[in-house]
């Protein structure tokens, strides 16, 4: 019987160190040369249990944490971080990872994805990236605004880069909404700011990969429109804050 016992305790105490592993390492997947981890960044320091979960918010270049559910929430910091990078030691990110640069968010706008509903019987609706087997899942978490008022969860994609923008309250962002269109997959730098809460999915660290500065756009065309919830529109509206969608992958924000 002690036998027993004795074996039993190990076999959880090894199921417990297996759990934890889970979540602060992760294999990765290699799209376009990029190791993305398979999950979003749950607690700093470690990952989702799984794909499809949420994991949590943060702001740019804070290391707290935000849930993802409650409607409103207490001690959100409406401040914009001041500095011009995203700070090592603020980055949520497990050992070995780190949040991607504008340049590798940049590749996912060009590879093949589509839009998810109940992914893989989940419940849950985001953006498959890529060919299998070299694909990821971006779960539509939605976002948190400046006041942390929860916004357009099941619906909107919202994904921290970790390159600023030329004013001290932006920083470029990647973000997709619930559609299939090819242009429902973009860059931004207009359309929400640092003091939001967005989702951080981060890519395997690499010591030749360095940080390239995002391209001069020139020459846009403007392909689509969405309002702030990420409904697509026919057209520009006559009143309101709306987004602007082009067909090199960016996009901005404009107000009439």
């Amino acid at each position: 019987m002690a036998k027993q016992l004795l074996l039993a305790s190990a076999f959880m105490m090894a199921t417990l160190c297996a759990f934890a592993q889970n979540n602060t390492t992760d294999e990765g997947v290699e799209i376009n040369g990029i190791v993305w981890a398979t999950r979003n960044v749950d607690a700093p320091g470690t990952f989702a249990d799984n794909p499809e979960d949420a994991g949590m918010f943060f702001q740019w270049n804070r290391k707290k944490a935000w849930n993802v559910t409650d409607e409103e929430i207490e001690g959100w910091n409406i401040t914009a971080p001041e500095v011009i990078e995203w700070e090592t030691a603020n980055d949520p990110c497990p050992a070995g990872w780190r949040i991607p640069n504008y340049t590798e968010l940049r590749t996912l706008t060009n590879t093949t994805s589509t839009w998810a509903t109940n992914w893989n019987g989940t419940g849950v609706n985001g953006r498959v990236f890529g060919l299998a087997p070299h694909q990821i899942f971006l779960p539509a978490v939605g976002n948190r605004t400046t006041t942390g008022t929860l916004n357009a969860p099941h619906t909107l994609g919202v994904y921290w880069s970790s390159e600023p923008f030329s004013s001290p309250a932006l920083a470029w962002i990647f973000m997709f909404v619930a559609d299939d269109q090819d242009n429902s997959v973009w860059m931004s730098n207009t359309l929400f700011y640092r003091a939001g809460g967005f989702s951080i999915r981060c890519v395997k660290i690499n010591p030749q990969t360095s940080i390239n500065p995002p391209p001069t756009e020139t020459n846009r065309t403007i392909v689509a429109f969405y309002n702030v919830l990420g409904q697509r529109l026919g057209q520009a509206p006559q009143r309101g804050i709306y987004i602007v969608v082009f067909d090199n992958g960016t996009a901005e924000r404009r107000m009439r």
